[in-house]
């Protein structure tokens, strides 16, 4: 990856960790998808076994990281964060971000790209989306810690599903 590339995405997980308050909902796949892929992109040649092992470690230290912030409820820099667990599956990512002056929508499908909003009715949809999906799901922050256990350990368990193909 360019170093330029680096220092922008370090910028907006900065960035990011600074949002007052901030929640996610997980699927139980979240890493399902990841892992298929690499184990693709190294059987079809695209990545190397040594490039898949740097990215399982990677996946490692991600799970970590979110199974310290589910059980404090705060990101390293103090700000508060929710995590939901849910049963319904979406391939999709959903963004709502709401501050005194405006409102913006997000979607992603599988890209790079997203499509955004700003658009009132728009963003209306997407926040009722997505507080059906909070409604309907639970809450692990600081709480649930029996499902907040299993989630990540299931989350480590498809991980190690790369570990045969590194060997």
């Amino acid at each position: 990856m360019p170093q330029d590339l680096k220092k922008l995405a370090s910028k907006l997980i900065v960035e990011l960790k600074n949002i007052k308050n901030t929640t996610f909902i997980f699927d139980n796949g979240i890493f399902s998808n990841i892992v298929k892929d690499i184990c693709y992109f190294v059987e079809v040649g695209l990545i190397t076994r040594s490039d898949a092992e740097l990215l399982r470690n990677e996946l490692y230290d991600i799970g970590a990281d979110m199974e310290k912030v589910a059980a404090t409820g705060r990101f390293s820099s103090g700000r508060d964060v929710r995590m939901y667990l849910t049963n319904i599956s979406f391939d999709t990512s959903y963004t709502y971000i709401q501050n005194e002056r405006s409102e913006c929508c997000m979607f992603k499908i599988y890209s790079v790209n997203s499509v955004d909003s700003h658009n009132p009715k728009v963003c209306g949809v997407q926040k009722k989306w997505i507080d059906f999906l909070k409604s309907h799901s639970t809450l692990i922050t600081k709480s649930g810690e029996y499902e907040r256990t299993r989630f990540f350990e299931d989350q480590r368990e498809i991980i190690r599903k790369l570990d045969s193909l590194l060997k």
